[in-house]
């Protein structure tokens, strides 16, 4: 196993050729996804793969709340920006507690499908990432929420755009998952 560093928006040539690569959670952060996937896949020897995630699209409303959110992030303090992640947290942790489900009727122009939601994943969804997961402290939920606020770059993007990154390439997609938070893709370079 080779691990090597570089600047996925610069010069990568010195690397040489991979067989596999992988990139998790790291394109939606540079300041062009695209051409880093690129860079990335102008390293792959033939029959290498590539599999990437991510973020995509989400609901309008969750869109807005997370880059209202986001910015304000950026104006404060970490301390100040761990209080509003700890309080969206226990958010998140109080309608985990209420339990119950909502179903709904699918609310296209407000990005919500036909269902049946537990609440809390209702509103972490749809509305604000009031993230909880009862196998983490508090702390760590608050960490997440955190983590997930605090990159100032943060794309997002659809499933045809990261197919067309593939294309562009010349790769072959050989899987996809799509799920409520983003998109996974993996493809390969013909041998």
């Amino acid at each position: 196993m080779r691990i090597e560093a570089g600047d996925l928006l610069g010069d990568l040539e010195g690397l040489g050729l991979f067989d596999f690569i992988y990139c998790q959670e790291v394109l939606h952060h540079t300041a062009d996804p695209a051409k880093a996937f690129d860079n990335l896949a102008s390293r792959l020897a033939p029959g290498g793969e590539i599999a990437i995630y991510v973020y995509k699209h989400k609901a309008p409303v969750r869109e807005f709340t997370d880059e209202f959110l986001r910015e304000k992030f950026a104006r404060h303090s970490y301390e100040e920006a761990m209080d509003v992640a700890r309080a969206l947290a226990d958010i998140g942790r109080q309608l985990h507690d209420v339990g119950g489900t909502i179903s709904t009727r699918a609310i296209d122009m407000l990005g919500i499908p036909a269902g049946t939601h537990s609440v809390q994943r209702f509103f972490y969804h749809y509305f604000m990432k009031c993230f909880w997961n009862v196998e983490l402290s508090p702390e760590e939920n608050a960490a997440i929420i955190y983590d997930w606020f605090h990159p100032q770059i943060a794309s997002k993007h659809s499933v045809s755009e990261v197919h067309e990154w593939y294309a562009r390439a010349g790769l072959n997609v050989i899987h996809q998952c799509v799920d409520e938070y983003g998109i996974t893709m993996r493809g390969c370079r013909p041998a």
